[in-house]
């Protein structure tokens, strides 16, 4: 004959709030996440710094910029400077005097006036907020030997320091606090804690952090750009050297001449007695189809593997766009006589110093 038993429903979230962990308060708070972002935030698994090339390690433009291009461009990777002073005045360079952990920090001399060392987190989608819902909470710390504690600036943007069609994320101008008194060599560290207040415009492409300085030393330094979700700024979370510079090459990639004799670019096939075209892969998929700068044609030269035609340096050279992964480049010989269809070497002359090839797919500067 058949038993029934009835029991009453039970809350397994209430009774787990009621479970006395050995791991104390911070066990208890993992039980009681609601989510399992939650509990890796808590834990502290899993990517927590937004910010790519936060301590200031890749710098594949150059070390030291001076002057009128040091406004409102970018320096260290995915860091773009703007300065409120006379041009005269104003430079960027990388530093080793770093606060304690850090190789490096960027080295600023401002003048007597503001200025703005800012760098951007790509949104998903134009207009798409991805991370960075309305009501949510993150906090943004730094390093600093500055004499002054700079205040925080967040903002939804069409670029970096464009200010077209740009949302203010949250309060504007609010002084940064300092957490740590002595981080090494000078430097404190700073932090803010944030909302975000609305949503952005639909052509915004990217989430901007731009700590705005007053200082009438002239020169000081930053580095450990740290953007994480919720209200504590945790230890800074560095990233193997090889991801970092592979993060950064999303949106910026310069291959420079060595001097090394052959330093070739791609294998190309001869189009008709003097033009020869090859492509060249990028490392990673960039954001966008890049610009493509390069120094001048003479900096290039083609060098012939087999078949007619002597080794050349280039007269012209012409460089197309076919996507995020390669680009087209052309490289004519400055003196003719190949045969189409054989292969050839396009690469650097490695007589001349200081030649380049750059693939630009940043977020825009202005």
């Amino acid at each position: 004959m058949p038993v029934y038993v009835n029991k009453d429903s039970v809350d397994i979230r209430q009774k787990l709030g009621e479970i006395k962990s050995d791991a104390g308060m911070a066990g208890n708070s993992v039980l009681r996440a609601e989510t399992p972002q939650e509990q890796q935030r808590l834990i502290g698994h899993g990517r927590r710094n937004l910010i790519v090339n936060g301590d200031m390690s890749v710098w594949q433009r150059g070390t030291s910029f001076t002057g009128a291009n040091a406004d409102q461009y970018y320096t260290a990777d995915r860091f773009a400077v703007s300065f409120f002073d006379d041009v005269s005045t104003r430079s960027v360079s990388r530093s080793t005097t770093a606060p304690r952990g850090f190789a490096y920090s960027m080295e600023l001399n401002s003048g007597l006036q503001q200025l703005y060392p800012s760098t951007t987190v790509e949104l998903p989608a134009s207009g798409n907020p991805g991370v960075f819902s309305m009501g949510k909470e993150f906090t943004f710390s730094m390093y600093s030997d500055s004499t002054n504690a700079p205040d925080a600036f967040f903002l939804f943007r069409n670029g970096c320091h464009l200010g077209t069609n740009q949302v203010v994320a949250s309060e504007l101008g609010q002084r940064m606090h300092c957490i740590e008194e002595d981080s090494g060599n000078g430097f404190k560290r700073y932090s803010y804690t944030f909302t975000i207040k609305d949503v952005p415009h639909a052509d915004n492409i990217c989430f901007t952090v731009a700590p705005r300085f007053y200082e009438t030393s002239g020169t000081f330094r930053i580095t450990g750009y740290q953007l994480e979700e919720g209200s504590t700024a945790t230890s800074f979370e560095y990233k193997l050297a090889g991801e970092e510079l592979a993060l950064c090459q999303r949106y910026y990639h310069r291959i420079t001449n060595n001097f090394a004799v052959n330093q070739n670019l791609c294998t190309g096939v001869v189009a008709d007695s003097d033009d020869v075209f090859g492509v060249i892969d990028m490392p990673v998929t960039m954001r966008t189809a890049p610009s493509v700068l390069a120094s001048a044609p003479a900096s290039f030269r083609v060098t012939t593997v087999f078949g007619s035609g002597s080794s050349q340096n280039c007269s012209q050279l012409m460089l197309g766009y076919d996507g995020q992964t390669h680009v087209t480049i052309k490289a004519r010989g400055n003196g003719g006589g190949f045969t189409a269809g054989q292969a050839k070497l396009i690469g650097f002359n490695e007589t001349v110093g200081l030649a380049y090839i750059a693939f630009d797919a940043e977020i825009p500067p202005q």
